[in-house]
């Protein structure tokens, strides 16, 4: 006997009813916009922590001057690093070169702190729905989110938790569809970005592809397939990372913990 949610993962996943589907993009824009208004508000009144000091600021701050990967540590030079994974300080070194005033970096990177908390929040009733049916867990747990969270443009947490998000809806969806080779790869990448921008969101999208499997709507060789090419470019993206510190650094690693330089 399957349980509710194998049932609804077995089932179609595409909203075939048009007016669900325009009730959820209705309440989705509404968070979306809450979401907008309450960062808004929030970078008004509260302190933005961004600058000189914060670990992937700084790290950025060199990449835009000197185009090196060193230095996270403001107080003392410890020269190249593996300490922190390169997707979001490299995001912000893009947007330092590109606006060049330090004014303007915490803005845009404010900013897109703002937009991605509103679309975390906005995107979470379309993720119940998907697994439950129902969007009301999603509406929920999108109050609750976007009440509480703090902006930390310093920080990928946010960018990390929205990722996690398209990936675990994005291999759900496809999983189980044709050409689904091709969004295997996809999906592989993502898992890569993924691991490049926070190495703990392997935590949630290994387990994640294992319950894929425990869990699967199309066959278990199509499934395995899929899984495996996923798991193969992730695996390749964190090798290449690894091998990147053994030639800076001396030694395979792929993450080092925050008090080793």
């Amino acid at each position: 006997m399957t349980t509710q949610v194998e049932d609804h993962l077995h089932s179609n996943t595409s909203d075939t009813d048009p007016a669900v589907a325009a009730r959820i993009a209705r309440i989705s824009f509404m968070l979306f916009v809450a979401g907008g208004l309450i960062g808004l508000l929030n970078m008004g009144l509260l302190p933005v922590p961004f600058g000189w000091g914060y670990e992937m600021v700084t790290l950025a701050t060199n990449l835009a001057k000197h185009g090196t990967y060193a230095n996270p540590y403001s107080v003392l030079d410890t020269g190249l690093t593996a300490a922190y994974t390169p997707v979001y300080p490299l995001y912000l070194s893009l947007l330092m070169r590109a606006l060049r005033n330090p004014d303007l970096v915490t803005l845009a990177a404010t900013i897109g702190n703002i937009i991605i908390n509103a679309v975390i929040g906005a995107s979470l009733p379309r993720l119940s729905w998907h697994f439950l049916r129902n969007i009301d867990a999603g509406i929920a747990a999108s109050i609750f989110w976007l009440l509480s969270v703090q902006l930390m443009p310093n920080w990928d947490a946010s960018y990390t938790a929205a990722g996690l998000i398209l990936f675990c809806m994005f291999t759900a969806a496809t999983i189980g569809t044709t050409r689904y080779a091709l969004r295997a790869v996809l999906s592989g990448l993502m898992a890569g970005a993924l691991f490049l921008l926070n190495p703990s969101s392997m935590i949630v999208f290994l387990l994640w592809i294992a319950y894929l499997l425990m869990f699967r709507k199309a066959s278990f060789k199509q499934t395995a397939i899929y899984a495996s090419v996923v798991l193969m470019l992730f695996a390749i993206i964190a090798f290449g990372w690894g091998y990147r510190n053994e030639r800076q650094l001396g030694k395979f690693v792929v993450h080092k913990p925050w008090y080793c330089a």
